[in-house]
């Protein structure tokens, strides 16, 4: 490439309206606090450390960054995990539009009633690495936030999801759509959004609980076992905490399989959804915590959560295309020697809450 593309160096800005979509930490440390940056600018506030030293690798011409557009808050490029910023296939397929640009999502606020105005955008930077346009994906305001993004890899169309608040019971429900870029060769050409998860009505025969929040949704695209297909693979993060007061974190996983007919129909797709018992007794019975995400092999069946439960490895493996699951925790806990020291050997490095008791 003559270009190449810079990744978003952005970050959010401070705000005190901070938005309750956020993931919560397992713990937040005493007297912590928040830093924000706009368009890669340091925050003024003086009693915080220096940012650390970056710098940008500039592109054939010389030039530094690829200005996208302006926010006035949640200029957000990523949604915790899964990927904001894809590139295409150099051919969308089947009828033979040159592609090889590269598509970007995020969340963007135009006014300054970030309360309310905050919706899916989108960014398409040519194969030669210049601005091709910057636009809203959906043009209704509905509290919009945390996108992801996915390509597929035969038509170069692009896969996105997000939550918003888009039904009257006021619940997040996770959305999806896609861009005709194999029909018309632009970029933009967006169908009409449609829920991928609608909460809590699509959880409830699975979970059995009438008031979980499935959003922060994430999306892969892969192979798929029917001829001539592709797999495109989701997953929510339960919003509503369980008994105890604590997220940790149960998740829906969804798949549907899909050609370029469907995409030209404009198809909402035909979605498997499914939950992990393992996990939803992780969260309801607040066990532990479960931190994860998903990767989808480009060129066979296997998909993979893979992640942590408390003081354990954790890894959900499908080599069916995600079908079926196996369950695979490795405990990372390992004896040490508690050792004493050499002028003392009856007195040990590491005590009890009791400083009495050697560990």
């Amino acid at each position: 490439m003559k270009k190449m593309l810079i990744l978003l160096g952005l970050s959010l800005l401070i705000c005190t309206l901070v938005a309750e979509d956020f993931m919560q930490p397992a713990q937040v440390a005493k007297d912590s606090y928040t830093k924000g940056m706009r368009f890669g600018m340091r925050s003024s506030s003086r009693d915080q450390d220096p940012a650390p030293e970056y710098f940008f690798i500039p592109n054939g011409d010389g030039e530094n960054t690829t200005y996208l557009t302006s926010s006035y808050y949640d200029y957000m490029p990523f949604s915790y995990n899964g990927y904001n910023l894809r590139k295409q296939p150099d051919m969308s397929q089947p009828y033979g539009y040159p592609a090889g640009g590269w598509y970007a999502t995020y969340m963007r606020s135009e006014t300054q009633a970030v309360g309310t105005d905050r919706r899916a955008f989108y960014s398409y930077i040519n194969a030669d690495g210049t601005l091709g346009e910057s636009n809203g994906i959906n043009s209704e305001i509905n509290r919009e936030g945390f996108t992801t993004l996915a390509i597929d890899p035969v038509t170069g169309d692009p896969f996105t999801a997000w939550h918003a608040i888009v039904e009257e019971d006021g619940s997040y429900d996770s959305n999806m759509s896609y861009s005709l870029f194999h029909a018309t060769g632009l970029a933009g050409a967006w169908r009409s959004p449609f829920i991928l998860i609608d909460n809590p009505e699509v959880s409830e025969p699975l979970t059995g609980h009438d008031d979980d929040e499935f959003i922060w949704p994430q999306v892969w695209i892969g192979p798929s076992p029917e001829t001539g297909k592709r797999r495109v693979h989701a997953y929510g993060n339960n919003f509503t905490n369980n008994t105890g007061g604590n997220g940790n974190y149960n998740c829906l996983y969804l798949y549907a399989d899909f050609d370029d007919e469907d995409l030209i129909s404009t198809s909402d797709l035909e979605w498997t959804t499914v939950s992990f018992p393992y996990f939803d007794d992780m969260h309801y019975n607040d066990i532990d915590r479960v931190n994860k995400d998903l990767i989808v092999s480009e060129d066979d069946g296997q998909v993979l959560f893979f992640g942590s439960i408390g003081d354990s490895l954790l890894a959900m493996y499908s080599d069916d295309y995600g079908a079926t699951f196996t369950k695979y925790v490795e405990d990372i806990k390992q004896p040490l020697v508690n050792p004493t020291y050499e002028n003392d050997p009856n007195t040990y490095l590491w005590y009890d809450d009791d400083d009495v008791t050697p560990f």
